[in-house]
């Protein structure tokens, strides 16, 4: 099935209200054991570039990403590391840019292996909510209570959320999970300010509050119908910022 993602960023500070919206396409294909996810593939601004080409090669190699419904474990790293050193290959002995190579070096230890692959394939973009929920018994998510680790949000660190969940059966049929939370004890609130506090240049001497919240909700047909998440993220006066992740089935 063929879906549009839509990530909606808003961001007031200073003032200022920054508004921004990305739209792509993702495929969702599920079977009894595994969800099959196809992400719409970049491409290069140039053709011509083929610094750019390489890196837009390296990013395709994770496009395509399939959880074990029984587990939420990614299924499919065997064949990702695969692309991923047919990819390294082809770029370490094409080009004489060092940086690029030094680059594809350095990062090489974190995609060959499985366990550092999946933690990483696991919290990128939207795979997080789909390792959230039991897809394979929707009824079993009522009452759960679970961590969601959501990175990119605060530069370096996650914000960890403890999300409860609930399941409903709807007077049209439809299946209901919905789901809210804030931040879970792991979230490092120290840590987290203090990143903020240079981000935002707040001076040493003001102390500001810092909370975060996310709301959203699963709609199930005979598949995922839609999603969407809610994350809010203010700190007093001095910030807020506010994303809406939507998944709409074409």
């Amino acid at each position: 099935m063929k879906y549009k993602l839509v990530v909606t960023h808003q961001e007031i500070s200073n003032e200022k209200v920054f508004n921004n919206t990305k739209e792509s396409e993702i495929s969702i294909e599920e079977t009894s054991d595994f969800i099959d996810i196809k992400l719409e593939e970049d491409k290069p601004e140039y053709s011509d570039d083929l610094i750019e080409q390489a890196y837009v090669d390296i990013s395709n190699v994770f496009k395509e990403i399939k959880i074990e419904k029984s587990t939420n474990n990614i299924f499919n790293l065997k064949e990702i590391i695969k692309k991923w050193e047919n990819v390294k290959k082809e770029i370490v002995f094409n080009t004489d840019d060092d940086m690029l190579v030094n680059f594809i070096i350095n990062i090489s230890k974190y995609y060959e292996s499985e366990k550092s692959l999946e933690f990483l394939l696991k919290n990128f973009g939207i795979i997080p909510f789909f390792t959230l929920i039991n897809f394979k018994e929707l009824s079993l998510n009522n009452d759960k209570i679970r961590n969601l680790n959501i990175y990119n949000i605060i530069p370096t660190n996650p914000i960890v959320y403890k999300i409860k969940l609930t399941y409903n059966e709807l007077i049209n049929g439809d299946k209901e999970i919905t789901f809210s939370g804030d931040t879970a004890p792991e979230f490092d609130m120290v840590e987290s300010k203090k990143i903020l506090k240079e981000e935002y240049e707040i001076p040493s001497d003001k102390t500001f509050t810092l909370s975060t919240t996310i709301a959203g909700k699963y709609i199930f047909r005979d598949d995922l119908e839609n999603f969407e998440a809610v994350l809010k993220l203010e700190g007093g006066k001095y910030f807020k910022k506010e994303y809406i992740i939507s998944l709409i089935k074409n």
